[in-house]
């Protein structure tokens, strides 16, 4: 966890009154997988905060709340989605790139182990 994780975690209120919503895969008591989404700007939206319990990789709760997140920033109307992650996380970027997502160079340095960043376009007819 770097400083700005941290940060966001922290203060998840204030992102959901800005706009943004949390998505979780729960099997009774337990949560499989979990996603958050939030307005950087104008037109433009992260997905983040995405991860999977490890004993649960692989049965479709990553992907489940991958795509409300995409979904639910495609309703406010964004104009793009964008990601920072990490190439260590090779599930994460199979999950980015089934969806779309496509790797453009990063713009950041919020992270410090931010080495991937992609972004995804929304056509008009998406919303």
């Amino acid at each position: 966890m770097e400083s700005h994780d941290l940060e966001q975690l922290e203060n998840v209120a204030h992102y959901l009154e800005q706009g943004g919503m949390i998505f979780f895969a729960i099997d009774g008591e337990q949560v499989l997988s979990t996603c958050m989404v939030i307005e950087l700007q104008p037109d433009i939206w992260e997905i983040c905060k995405f991860a999977t319990n490890e004993k649960f990789q692989g049965k479709g709760a990553g992907k489940a709340v991958f795509a409300a997140a995409l979904d639910y920033a495609k309703d406010k109307k964004t104009k793009k989605v964008v990601i920072y992650s990490n190439k260590n996380l090779k599930s994460a970027l199979h999950i980015y790139q089934m969806f779309g997502f496509q790797e453009v160079p990063v713009d950041i340095d919020e992270y410090e182990r931010c080495d991937y960043q992609a972004e995804l376009i929304i056509d008009e007819e998406d919303h």
